[in-house]
């Protein structure tokens, strides 16, 4: 990145229900969404600007495009590097369970989890599934199980929020849960001003408040971030943020109220930190496995990194396939680094399909095949140094298409993966 570039740090509250769905692929339903999307964000700060008269209809071209050199809005929205959004995640949990974690299928959650909703433990499998599946003989498979020695149950995918905290001088984690339910709503005859009950439809919608244990209620609220360019334009963004009262649909019938509170974001954990405890965990495990199987230790040898989508990612592989694998080519494509060592070593994936609702052209957007955010891709190099640099940037920028709507966020070498079962927490 050749400009300058702040964080932003931005709180959405909600005043009242919050309908957000994304459109499936036959058009017929919809999947609410228990988060709120960057790119909703994204076209609300937008279309505050456009009520403002920041880009006049003078600067737009016939499809809507800016056209103008000095205009706000193309510098913020259509410039080659634009403000990037990231998705919003509930205020009390921000980071999001990889694809890898698991826990007891008889009692899931983390063990330092208060209240009654404690569980036997989360631990995450990336390490261990990677090298036993190397290193095992033929007909072996990796089949963990619950952590708590009284149990032994089957370990399942955990998947959701989590938040990271402190008790006592010892880590401890806590699963958030965002409230959702659904509204029930009926057409009405304008001839006999009574419903029908043909017409009759429910809309998921996320709750304006949950309960908070105490008798009483707490708004729900989302965190996310914006990275957007140190200059005049970025604080014009900035101020527009603040003036965002209104996300998703149903606006007309009192859906969407909401309140955004917009400040400079902390500075995050410097990547070189991380790849550092992270080979040095990997370190202490590949010798422990090397003492079971000193014979074919060897094939554990290189440097490790993994990258987590904390986003949707629209992955094209030559520029134009679909995909949810990010191999080790797109990886190179998408950084510039030649690192003919580079090898992806395991993937875990899911699809998923995103559309959505473009304001600005009053046209539905192409509804697309998505890595779902979540996916974690474990890589092998021999010159880890190259990479230091180039990852530190994806973290910013994000991988694949349209990231600055908020797809393609990724995590370097995220710190749940060094929690291995006997770990558990």
């Amino acid at each position: 990145m050749d400009r300058s570039w702040k964080r932003l740090a931005i709180t959405v509250t909600l005043d009242s229900p919050l309908a957000l769905s994304e459109q499936k692929p036959s058009g017929q339903s919809a999947e609410g969404l228990d988060y709120v999307p960057g790119g909703r964000v994204r076209g609300a700060a937008a279309a505050v600007l456009l009520a403002e008269g920041a880009c006049p209809p003078a600067h737009r071209a016939a499809q809507g495009r800016c056209q103008a050199a000095d205009c706000p809005l193309g510098a913020l929205f259509g410039d080659a590097a634009p403000a990037l959004f990231g998705d919003c995640l509930p205020a009390e949990a921000p980071d999001l369970l990889p694809a890898t974690a698991m826990t007891c299928e008889h009692a899931p959650g983390f063990r330092t989890q208060p209240g009654p909703e404690r569980g036997h433990g989360v631990f995450d499998t990336l390490v261990d599934r990677a090298f036993w599946e190397i290193l095992q003989p033929a007909g072996l498979l990796y089949a963990p199980r619950c952590p708590e020695p009284e149990c032994g149950g089957r370990a399942v995918r955990h998947a959701g929020y989590y938040g990271r905290g402190a008790s006592g001088g010892t880590r401890t984690y806590a699963a958030a849960r965002v409230p959702t339910r659904l509204l029930a709503r009926a057409g009405v005859d304008r001839a006999t001003r009574t419903t029908v009950a043909d017409l009759a439809y429910t809309v998921p919608v996320v709750a304006e408040a949950a309960p908070d244990g105490r008798g009483g209620a707490r708004p729900t609220t989302f965190r996310g971030e914006v990275l957007v360019a140190d200059d005049a334009h970025g604080a014009l963004l900035a101020d527009a943020l603040g003036r965002v009262d209104h996300l998703g649909g149903g606006g007309s019938r009192g859906l969407g109220a909401v309140r955004v509170a917009v400040a400079e974001a902390s500075a995050p954990q410097p990547l070189a930190e991380r790849l550092e405890v992270f080979a040095r965990a990997l370190s202490v495990r590949r010798g422990q496995y090397a003492r079971l199987a000193p014979l074919s230790a060897a094939s554990l040898e290189g440097s490790y990194f993994s990258i987590d989508l904390r986003a949707d990612a629209l992955l094209r592989r030559g520029g134009w396939e679909p995909t949810t694998v990010l191999d080790a080519d797109l990886l190179r494509a998408a950084t510039g680094v030649a690192d003919p060592s580079l090898a992806l070593v395991r993937a875990y994936a899911a699809p998923a399909w995103r559309g959505g609702w473009n304001a600005a052209w009053g046209l539905p957007r192409p509804t697309e095949l998505v890595a779902r955010r979540g996916s974690c891709y474990l890589f092998r190099t021999n010159d880890l140094a190259a990479w230091t640099a180039a990852l530190e940037t994806l973290e910013s920028t994000g991988i694949g298409q349209r990231t600055a709507e908020g797809y393609g966020w990724v995590r370097v070498c995220d710190p749940l993966h060094l929690v291995l079962r006997e770990q558990a927490v």
